[in-house]
């Protein structure tokens, strides 16, 4: 779905984490210059976007050499 000034558009997905089925919508706007400008991924249920985070916690982790990533 794009909004009519065409600077914000909402794409529907759907996958499995783990055994747990996940829907969810992201949520992107564009500058005047087609560049990303903000990005939101909204997901359910909760428990898939805990499952979720877990995961991208330990990409992360692993992309830094294994070391805890700083907040």
């Amino acid at each position: 779905i794009v909004d009519s000034t065409g600077t914000n558009v909402v794409l529907e997905f759907s996958a499995m984490v783990d055994a747990l089925p996940v829907q969810g919508i992201d949520l992107i706007t564009f500058d005047s210059d087609a560049k990303i400008v903000d990005f939101k991924v909204m997901i359910r249920p909760p428990e898939a976007a805990l499952r979720l985070k877990e995961h991208m916690d330990r990409r992360v982790r692993d992309l830094q050499g294994g070391a805890r990533p700083k907040l």
